[in-house]
């Protein structure tokens, strides 16, 4: 064991021992000090961390909305095309091809015989009145025989069949009533 004497005078004894204990002070004040600043720092950095992130996400909401809005608006503009299709096939499937209609009743009329009006009757959308002329007789009933098994009318009446004489030329005048199958309709 090695013993120390201390040859120094009590004052100055005192003064070392003072400052040794002043020096341990500092430096636990030093140590703690820092403490609390660094960790006023890691709260420092944590809040802004968050912030940023708080904000990361009410711009991830915002552009969401921004992108369900738009599906939502989409969602409408197929749901109008879808109804616009649908009110397209049911006129299609209501409306009446008339260009076929007529190339098949063109193939029906005799040569001599002229369609001089073709009208839908008042009140109905399905009957039509036939008028016109024929150079005889036989060939206005010919084509009201033609349009009564024809498969484009369902029932077919002669209204009318007069002679008429002008300028030395004798002419049938006809009008036939005929009601349009639904059939052929496309």
């Amino acid at each position: 064991m090695i013993v120390t004497i201390n040859l120094l005078p009590p004052e100055l004894k005192l003064k070392r021992i003072q400052s040794k204990q002043n020096a341990h002070i500092f430096s636990l004040c030093f140590i703690a000090i820092s403490i609390v600043i660094l960790i006023c720092l890691a709260l420092f950095s944590y809040m802004t961390t968050l912030k940023y992130n708080l904000q990361s996400v009410k711009d991830s909401i915002a552009s969401a909305k921004t992108q369900i809005a738009r599906y939502q608006d989409l969602e409408k503009d197929v749901d109008q095309i879808a109804q616009a299709i649908d009110y397209t096939r049911t006129l299609d499937a209501q409306s009446f091809d008339w260009n076929n209609f007529f190339s098949q009743f063109s193939s029906l009329v005799p040569q001599n015989v002229q369609v001089t009006s073709f009208q839908v009757a008042a009140g109905s959308s399905s009957t039509l009145d036939l008028a016109g002329q024929s150079s005889s007789r036989r060939e206005a009933l010919k084509l009201y025989e033609k349009l009564k098994i024809s498969p484009l009318f369902s029932k077919v009446t002669l209204l009318s069949l007069a002679k008429s004489e002008t300028d030395k030329k004798t002419q049938i005048i006809f009008t036939i009533n005929a009601e349009v199958r639904k059939e052929s309709k496309p």
